[in-house]
């Protein structure tokens, strides 16, 4: 896909005119600007830890993208004569370094303009680009603390392919074929396992349905044991 294929012009759900098109060298304060937007709930889970700014390798690494083993996607606000105004989100994907048919995806969104249909705009242009550069899978790695999520994330989208490491499931999620969307359609596209397989991605976690009353049990009952293992070794040592 081109450039002038990657972008397009659409309207929020309430109304608001956005441009989704790809990140340039010149876009590097913008996107600093809407990093400072992002609340810091928001930034903890994409990062990991609290994170003041993007560094300057960062910035570059978004903004210099080869457009096919790597893009980003920006979305910008539209004023009333279509001159671009702030930053609303990024999409982008990185393909990992021996597999190019598999990335790496990420979606942000800043919290005043979520719940607006961008996220999901984003997401599908990032998997129509990423399908015409030769992408079939996206990879990611996802917190299971307490192993109820294999079952949560089958049940949404069940062709993921799943590995256990540790506390973390690796996901491999294979691409739906996605149809271009007119600028000014509804947004009403059918709900979709994927799309909330990608948004958990994006968040840094899958949220979890409550665990089975079972599972509760037995994990109550192991946590006991433990004490009482603990407490037995103190009392011999």
């Amino acid at each position: 896909m081109t450039g002038s294929e990657l972008e397009g012009e659409y309207q929020l759900r309430d109304g608001t005119r956005v441009r989704i098109r790809p990140l340039r060298p010149e876009d590097a304060r913008t996107l600093q600007d809407g990093f400072r937007q992002l609340g810091p709930e928001s930034r903890r889970r994409r990062f990991g830890a609290p994170k003041a700014r993007l560094s300057d390798g960062e910035v570059r690494f978004l903004t210099t993208c080869d457009g096919r083993r790597r893009l980003a996607l920006g979305a910008v606000r539209l004023d009333a004569q279509g001159w671009e105004c702030e930053g609303l989100g990024l999409a982008r994907y990185a393909c990992l370094p021996h597999r190019p048919d598999v990335a790496e995806p990420s979606v942000t969104v800043l919290d005043s303009a979520q719940g607006l249909g961008l996220g999901r705009l984003l997401s599908e242009h990032l998997v129509r680009a990423a399908a015409a550069h030769g992408v079939k899978t996206f990879r990611a790695l996802l917190a299971d603390e307490h192993g109820w999520l294999r079952d949560r994330i089958l049940r949404s989208y069940p062709d993921a392919q799943l590995t256990r490491k540790g506390q973390r499931l690796g996901a491999d999620f294979p691409l739906p074929a996605i149809a271009p969307r007119a600028a000014d359609a509804p947004d009403e596209a059918p709900s979709h396992g994927f799309w909330s397989l990608l948004r958990w991605v994006s968040e840094g976690s899958v949220r979890p349905e409550p665990p089975p009353a079972a599972h509760r049990f037995r994990h109550a009952v192991r946590e006991r044991l433990g004490r009482a293992r603990h407490r037995g070794r103190w009392l011999s040592s």
